[in-house]
């Protein structure tokens, strides 16, 4: 009996460790990269507290869809059912399987994020980093930086390429660069884990920018990182060029002269 009664809480304390090594496996909170308090910047939710379930709706979640002309309401519950339960093989085999596409890109949804919160702020001192494509030049021949994608940098270590599943290849980007906070910033972003797609793993951490609009462009542009750069708002160092045709001006800095 008193063998019986040892192995009985044996396999007892066994199911228990391993159904609670199931769940911390099962939640993003459990990656090798622990969270900077400095990131910490939201006035009304922390940076990196998720899961906000309430920042999409159904709807709102669909609007997101690139090429949605084609995307009947049973898919839109599909991939919602997925999106919700963090199925990212199956929704990506339903935008797969539908075509669901910009211009032959077929984009994730909810901005290609999931645990998302909106309104975090950007304060002076944080690092982030991005991958970008050559905009052109300006007239004293500064690369014009574009988009709104960041990642953050955080205790020195930038997210690897493949967590950060982006379309295409790391050397069909031009440049990879740090972008330093000088000052406090105005404006937002909305904060998100990266959904995996375009078959690479995700799982980075994301900032979608919101970056205000250019007064002075004819077409209604947003600022571009170069703008704000030269505004004294950010710093941008040129790291590498991954395409290997801006090679020479790696080490630049853009700033406010």
């Amino acid at each position: 009996m008193k063998k019986l009664t040892t192995f009985a809480l044996l396999t007892a304390i066994s199911i228990f460790t391993a159904f609670s090594l199931s769940a911390s496996q099962g939640t993003i909170a459990n990656w090798n990269i622990e969270h900077d308090d400095s990131l910490k910047q939201s006035s009304s939710s922390d940076c990196h507290k998720h899961f906000d379930s309430d920042f999409y709706t159904k709807k709102t979640f669909a609007a997101t869809f690139s090429g949605a002309s084609n995307v009947t309401p049973e898919i839109v519950d599909q991939a919602w059912a997925y999106y919700l339960n963090q199925n990212w093989p199956k929704l990506n085999e339903l935008f797969v399987s539908n075509d669901i596409a910009s211009r032959t890109i077929i984009w994730p949804p909810a901005n290609g994020g999931f645990n998302t919160t909106g309104d975090v702020h950007f304060k002076k001192g944080q690092m982030y980093d991005r991958y970008g494509k050559n905009s052109g030049m300006d007239a004293n021949g500064v690369p014009i930086l574009t988009g709104s994608f960041t990642s953050p940098i955080i205790d020195d270590r930038p997210f690897s390429y493949g967590q950060r599943a982006l379309e295409g290849t790391k050397d069909s980007y031009d440049y990879y660069y740090t972008i330093e906070i000088v000052e406090d910033l105005e404006f937002t972003c909305e904060e998100a884990d990266v959904i995996p797609w375009f078959k690479q793993p995700g799982l980075a951490i994301q900032e979608k920018w919101n970056i205000p609009k250019d007064p002075n462009s004819a077409k209604g542009y947003n600022y571009s990182y170069t703008q704000l750069a030269q505004m004294g708002l950010i710093r941008i160092t040129i790291v590498s060029s991954p395409s290997g045709k801006f090679s020479k001006l790696a080490g630049m800095v853009i700033e406010k002269k």
